[in-house]
Formats: C-alpha cells, sequence, structure tokens
C-alpha cells in the first residue's frame, strides 16, 4: 500500500483469512489497517482530536469520546448519523459484555504478554487479538475464527477492539505525562 494514500480499498470480512494482521498504513498519520493475504479488510484513521472515522466493506462508523483525560465511553454513530451504540471501554479493560444489534459480545481481556483480548458470542470465539504493540509497523496479529467470519457485526467488533487500544495507549500516555510533571 502506498503511503498517505487514504483508505485502501476494502474486502469482506467474510473473505478474510484466519491470520490477520494490524499494520500502521502511514508513519505521518494516525490510520490503521486490517489485513492479510494481501488484502485490507479494514482500515481506521483519527483526527488529532482523537475522533475515528472506521471503514470495511460492511458499514463506514464514526468513534468518539467524551472530552478528558480519561475517555470511558465510546460513542459509534453510523455512516447515516444515526448513534448504533454507546459503549464503555472497561469492557476491553477489565472483561465485560457489550450489546450490538441486539446480540451480545463477551470480551475477554488477557494478559500482555501473550494475548490482548479475545471476543467471544454465545462461548464460541469469534477472534483473538496478539501482540498488540509493537514499534514496527506491524503492531499487532488477529486471529480470526469461521464463526468470526460469518457474524453480521465482525467488522464493527475488530475496529472497535483496535479503538479501545488506541484509547488505552493514549490514557496510558497522559497519565505519564501527569506522573511527570508531578
Amino acid at each position: 500500500m502506498a503511503e498517505d494514500q487514504g483508505a485502501p480499498e476494502l474486502h469482506p470480512l467474510s473473505d478474510a483469512p484466519s491470520d490477520l494482521e494490524l499494520v500502521k498504513s502511514s508513519w505521518r498519520k494516525q490510520a490503521y489497517v486490517i489485513a492479510g493475504g494481501g488484502r485490507s479488510f479494514a482500515y481506521i484513521d483519527y483526527t488529532i482530536t482523537g475522533k475515528a472515522t472506521a471503514r470495511s466493506a460492511e458499514g463506514t462508523w464514526t468513534f468518539s469520546r467524551p472530552k478528558g483525560v480519561i475517555h470511558r465511553r465510546i460513542e459509534v454513530t453510523s455512516q447515516d448519523g444515526q448513534i448504533r451504540a454507546d459503549l464503555d471501554l472497561r469492557a476491553w479493560k477489565r472483561g465485560g459484555t457489550i450489546e450490538l444489534g441486539g446480540t451480545s459480545y463477551d470480551i475477554r481481556a488477557k494478559g500482555a504478554v501473550s494475548e490482548r483480548w479475545r471476543c467471544e458470542r454465545d462461548g464460541q470465539e469469534l477472534f483473538a487479538v496478539k501482540k498488540i504493540h509493537s514499534l514496527k509497523k506491524g503492531k499487532g496479529v488477529i486471529e480470526l475464527s469461521a464463526l468470526g467470519r460469518t457474524d453480521p457485526n465482525i467488522a464493527l467488533l475488530l475496529l472497535l477492539t483496535m479503538d479501545a487500544n488506541h484509547a488505552a495507549d493514549s490514557e496510558s500516555a497522559a497519565a505519564g505525562a501527569a506522573a511527570a510533571g508531578a
């Protein structure tokens, strides 16, 4: 993918391989792509204010958080301006249940060494995110199950997980800056 050309062509996650990678698309921008098998499946781009535009072949959403140092909620707005969800970030920090489109999903927060998050529906795994922090262009590894590829909310779930990671990084940076200033 060429640098700074915006969102790449996106393919449906139902066609994705089981092993995906989170890649920072440009060193100049806060933009990330979920890719695998030489194709791109989802894209998230942040403004300087932290607002994100998330895209996949399945849809386009805007993620925003209330102003302030600690962002505990994500408001998800669909392309047509309808509020799709108002989610608590603590589900990704400590584990918990979120609801999208009338379906409940369990988010399991794991240790930082081997796995970061696991998402399940009715006790069956949809995806697992591993190795999320890296200094290289490749930022993480995502394992997508066959059931995950068929879930109607999989693109939004993966993009929300990437956004939750971005929020956690921002919160850690703000807490570190506050501690250094004390």
